[in-house]
């Protein structure tokens, strides 16, 4: 070794692993799940004989950036991520930062499109009913975009040359103010939050005073508390931004400590893919007790409200299928598009699931009731 380098003592104790084997152990754990909660949607679609709409070629998109970047996440572990910074040699180091910042793209775009999937989602939920909820999921959906869009260039302008972001003992290194990269990345992963929250808040405020069994509410419960989960990961990954950037040259551990920018990023990713397939896979699980709940609380959902949004018109009588629950609204605005053309994926109409919940006079139906001969056909 040789120049800054060689003023750098051996590591201490080289052995130790640290935290990168857990940390590895359980970002592979979680995107397993997404993996397979993607996969679980495309059978379901196929087994319905539903072709895969935009919502579900965005998820798969994303899940299949994950599992990439995964990869890199895996491949620095070979170099000590997760050790502490006094137990490596300064080239460990500078890898472990490089495989870093080669997932950081990855790891915006997965958030994003993950996002935008479960955005289609709530659009042909709501969008029809609550006009201005589908203008505010359009907005919001394009600066998050506008931000991906923007950060990552910034995150490779920043430094020239590039291999300056990771080699910190790159001598004679030309570089931006650290606040460009900073503050950008604040406001994407500020955006993100406010937008996983209001995925529960408008939702629940919408049907919150609707009838529903128990099991529907904790079906609801279920959803919201995935989607509160990814808001407290993207605030707690923009938390440890925010003390990776206050570091100095004395502090300590600086690349320890960011091992939980890693893992409280994919735990938000994986996460948000598996909120926005669970409600679609809802039909291959007919047995388990949580998802059926979910399923039956998202189709009463949407059919109680609009129902009160069209009081008066004339209905059709309630659906006796073994597959009420969400996965029937998929059937439907799969196969009815804004065009009225069969068999098209998109957005869809919901025209048919208005009638499903109104009764003969137009009234609203009760949910319980609705829930419990579900329930009946089931058996």
């Amino acid at each position: 070794m040789s120049g800054p380098m060689a003023s750098i003592p051996p590591p201490v104790n080289p052995t130790d692993p640290g935290r990168g084997p857990w940390v590895v152990a359980v970002t592979w754990l979680f995107t397993a799940i997404a993996m397979l909660t993607t996969g679980i949607w495309f059978y379901g679609r196929r087994k319905k004989n539903m072709s895969p709409g935009w919502d579900c070629w965005l998820m798969l998109i994303a899940t299949t950036i994950r599992i990439a970047f995964q990869c890199t996440i895996t491949y620095s572990l070979k170099y000590g991520m997760g050790k502490h910074d006094r137990d490596l040699w300064p080239w460990e180091l500078v890898q472990i930062l490089k495989w870093n910042w080669i997932a950081l793209p990855g790891a915006v775009v997965t958030s994003t499109l993950a996002r935008v999937s479960v955005t289609i989602l709530l659009i042909r939920l709501f969008g029809l009913v609550h006009k201005w909820f589908k203008w505010f999921l359009i907005i919001m959906t394009v600066v998050q975009v506008v931000g991906g869009i923007v950060l990552i260039p910034i995150t490779f302008l920043q430094a020239q040359p590039t291999e300056a972001l990771w080699n910190v003992f790159y001598p004679n290194a030309t570089t931006w103010d650290p606040r460009v990269w900073l503050y950008t990345a604040y406001f994407v992963q500020s955006v993100n939050s406010f937008s996983d929250l209001t995925y529960v808040a408008f939702p629940v405020a919408f049907i919150w005073n609707l009838q529903m069994p128990a099991r529907e509410r904790i079906g609801l419960i279920f959803v919201m508390a995935l989607s509160i989960f990814t808001m407290l990961m993207s605030i707690l990954k923009t938390y440890w931004i925010y003390t990776a950037s206050q570091a100095t040259k004395a502090s300590v551990d600086v690349q320890y400590n960011a091992t939980f920018q890693v893992l409280f990023g994919v735990l938000e990713q994986c996460v948000v893919i598996i909120m926005g397939c669970i409600p679609s896979i809802r039909h291959v699980f007919l047995e388990s007790v949580l998802l059926s709940a979910l399923g039956n609380s998202l189709a009463s959902l949407l059919r109680s409200s609009r129902s009160r949004s069209v009081g008066g018109s004339g209905g059709s009588k309630l659906p006796s299928s073994s597959n009420a629950g969400f996965y029937d609204l998929e059937d439907r605005s799969g196969k009815t598009s804004g065009t009225g053309a069969p068999g098209q994926a998109g957005f869809g109409s919901q025209d048919g699931l208005v009638r499903d919940g109104m009764g003969k006079h137009g009234e609203q139906v009760n949910v319980k009731t609705y829930a419990n001969r579900t329930d009946r056909d089931n058996v």
